[in-house]
């Protein structure tokens, strides 16, 4: 089995930041909404504050639920392990996938990969800064269904840019 983590950096991003964001975001709309007894136009800088924090925290409360920090892999199955918010353990079959989206299938191919499993109701997300993350998803796309790996194969190519017609 290959054994896929984070580094310590972006473990620690993914994992920590969102408390110390939110702290300062929160410290923000306080002071904002305390400055809306001098001049009601400070409600703006306080709206902004409470988008930009639900945004933040409904992407970290993702990446706490659905996004493993290791990731243990062969051609028959992968184990996803050291999940933030709780101790468990996923163990699915590579040929139980029946749905990959985000990543490199979708028009932002920053978004993250998220695989799904509907038989047993699982979800799992990967970014990109783990380390080796090609070749991850190269074992992951070698070892799903036929049907499957076509219709991403077909979706990459529809989202490759078509090149300018010149002079």
């Amino acid at each position: 089995m290959t054994t896929f983590r984070y580094s310590f950096f972006s473990r620690f991003i993914y994992r920590y930041s969102n408390f110390i964001a939110t702290l300062l975001l929160l410290f923000h709309a306080l002071v904002s909404l305390s400055a809306l007894w001098i001049d009601w136009v400070n409600v703006i800088p306080l709206a902004i504050n409470l988008v930009i924090l639900y945004l933040l925290n409904r992407f970290f409360f993702n990446v706490y639920k659905y996004f493993p920090f290791k990731i243990e892999i062969n051609n028959e199955k992968i184990i996803c392990s050291d999940f933030f918010i709780r101790d468990r353990t996923i163990e699915i079959k590579l040929s139980e996938i029946d749905k990959i989206e985000g990543g490199v299938f979708s028009t932002k191919p920053t978004t993250p990969l998220y695989i799904y499993v509907s038989d047993k109701n699982i979800k799992l997300g990967f970014l990109q800064h783990i380390t080796n993350f090609n070749k991850l998803l190269t074992v992951i796309l070698s070892n799903i269904n036929s049907k499957l790996y076509h219709e991403l194969m077909d979706r990459i190519k529809e989202n490759q840019p078509q090149p300018r017609k010149g002079k």
